[in-house]
């Protein structure tokens, strides 16, 4: 198979051996009919898209914003602007008008792609956020109210198609698209991943999972997420299928699994909580879940107690724990195999890395970490790695895209992904927290997540988190949050004693509070911001 020098140069290729092979399925939803795009049809819409804001004056380097909830014409836009060589930047539909309006002001957008129905609104709810002076333009696929002014809407969908739209000198050293992660000041990080930064991880992954013309990808998380680039990428990169899972599934997870069924997915990618409601709120039991070859997990612990059902639901598919940051794309991963372990505080290992991928550890002092045991951070070196850092900030990109320590002759970039790990005597890694997620309480120094694991593995409890609240007598208190699994009653007292008798005293939250539900982050993760800020307005 010819070799690809750009994400879009995928699609094309794809389109040349499969022109009447689907490559975009969409479910209905309340807000949409259903739709599927072959390969030739969904060509033949990024060309009217590509010629708009060819019209408009947008080409190589140039980023465009996509603000549009996770259908065809978003998937279509997407592309049009890869054509165009341009640098897509995805923004959460559900994010708050000013943290959108920070991004669009921080990357200078000229141009958002959205829906038309929704034009009016959201440009109007940025204007007033901040000030955009770069913003001149607003494109959709079909029209809708927009009161003319210094910024204008343009459509595509009515527009002839041309091959002629797409930029014939695009190579790989250009951007690809920015994606923002939050940061710890407030201010979301804008992580710069060219072409082949990106084709680095998708060429590899797709060897890797055997990606084939004949699989089905299920693309549950919103574009703003990296997990949407192995799920649009490498299924392009084989020729095969996506289904489009719309965004209001995570709260509906029947209708995830309906979707499994129906569409016949063969490739399942997604955080830990989705996977875990998927298990915990449906009877799998009535579904067959047969096609699944590939269930593949990451992003937070995955706990025993769900791993065990994700077993015993996806009886034909192999299990993968996967590990990795927006910065360098999914590095490391650990296959499931044989029985899941009966101690539900085990912790799954983050595994061995992809091939071409490199990964080590360095101690405080800046040492490798060589022998079994010991722990230091991960660093991630490979062709991966985010090329341009963070977007616009010199500051937070030399903290942790660094020379290489190792390798110096090289002259080429680590990341320093502030993560410990654990070296294991087979070679294979295990996580122990993240460098700034340690806290000291009482003089110790304890990683948050190994209590989570400990409330987790509790009777009744399904889901879990703990926060660290500052006091001045002994550095941090902990309070714990539980889910209860359903049609279960949790006593607080009762959950505490339980972790109690697996962890030492001074690891013991002060409290416990249970829930109905978590709150969560646009990507499914629980938003322990949120848990603090209810915990700080109780009290």
């Amino acid at each position: 198979m010819p070799r690809a020098h750009t994400l879009f140069g995928l699609v094309t290729e794809a389109a040349r051996r499969f022109p009447d092979r689907p490559a975009v399925h969409f479910p209905r939803s309340a807000s949409a009919p259903a739709r599927t795009l072959s390969y030739a049809a969904l060509l033949e819409e990024v060309q009217r898209a590509a010629g708009l804001l060819a019209e408009l004056g947008f080409g190589p380097g140039d980023p465009v914003g996509l603000w549009m909830e996770k259908t065809p014409d978003a998937v279509v836009a997407l592309l049009a602007i890869l054509a165009r060589g341009g640098c897509y930047v995805p923004l959460d539909p559900q994010a708050p008008a000013p943290r959108v309006a920070r991004i669009a002001a921080n990357v200078g957008l000229r141009a958002i792609v959205t829906s038309g129905d929704k034009a009016q609104q959201r440009v109007g709810e940025l204007l007033t956020s901040e000030p955009l002076p770069a913003l001149r333009h607003v494109v959709a696929r079909t029209p809708g109210p927009f009161e003319p002014g210094e910024v204008t809407l343009s459509t595509w969908g009515d527009r002839p198609g041309g091959a002629e739209a797409f930029h014939p000198t695009v190579t790989g050293g250009y951007l690809a698209y920015l994606l923002h992660t939050s940061g710890s000041t407030g201010t979301p990080k804008g992580v710069a991943i060219s072409h082949d930064d990106s084709l680095a991880f998708v060429e590899c992954a797709a060897d890797f999972w055997e990606a084939r013309e004949t699989d089905v990808f299920a693309c549950h998380a919103p574009l703003h997420f990296d997990l949407t680039v192995f799920d649009l990428f490498v299924a392009f990169r084989a020729g095969a299928s996506v289904v489009l899972l719309p965004e209001f599934y995570s709260a509906f997870p029947k209708k995830m699994a309906e979707a499994i069924d129906d569409h016949g997915v063969t490739i399942w990618n997604s955080v830990v909580s989705a996977l875990t409601l998927l298990v915990d709120k449906v009877d799998l039991g009535k579904r067959s879940l047969r096609t699944v070859r590939h269930v593949i997990f990451s992003g937070e612990l995955m706990p025993m107690r769900v791993l065990r059902k994700v077993r015993g639901s996806f009886t034909e598919a192999r299990l993968w724990n996967v590990y990795g940051q927006t910065e360098a794309n999914t590095s490391m991963f650990h296959e499931v195999v044989g029985d899941v372990p009966e101690d539900d505080g085990a912790r799954l290992p983050i595994g061995k890395p992809l091939p071409g991928f490199e990964v080590f550890a360095l101690r405080e002092d800046g040492s490798l970490v060589d022998r079994p045991g010991d722990l230091g951070e991960l660093c991630v070196r490979g062709g991966t790695v985010a090329s341009g850092g963070y977007y616009r900030d010199e500051a937070r990109s030399a903290e942790k895209f660094v020379l290489d320590p190792i390798l110096p002759d090289t002259r080429r970039r680590i990341y320093r992904t502030g993560d410990l790990a654990r070296l294991e005597a087979d070679g294979s890694w295990s996580f122990a927290g993240r460098t700034d997620n340690l806290i000291k309480t009482r003089g110790y120094r304890v990683e948050l997540g190994e209590v989570e694991l400990a409330v987790q593995s509790a009777p009744g409890v399904g889901e879990a988190a703990v926060i660290a609240i500052p006091d001045e007598s002994i550095g941090h208190r902990l309070v714990a949050f539980a889910v209860p699994t359903e049609g279960a009653t949790l006593d607080p007292k009762e959950v505490l004693a339980h972790v109690g008798r697996r962890l030492p005293a001074y690891m013991v939250p002060s409290e416990l509070h249970a829930r109905a539900s978590f709150p969560r982050t646009s990507t499914q993760k629980i938003d322990r911001r949120a848990l603090s800020a209810d915990l700080e307005a109780a009290t």
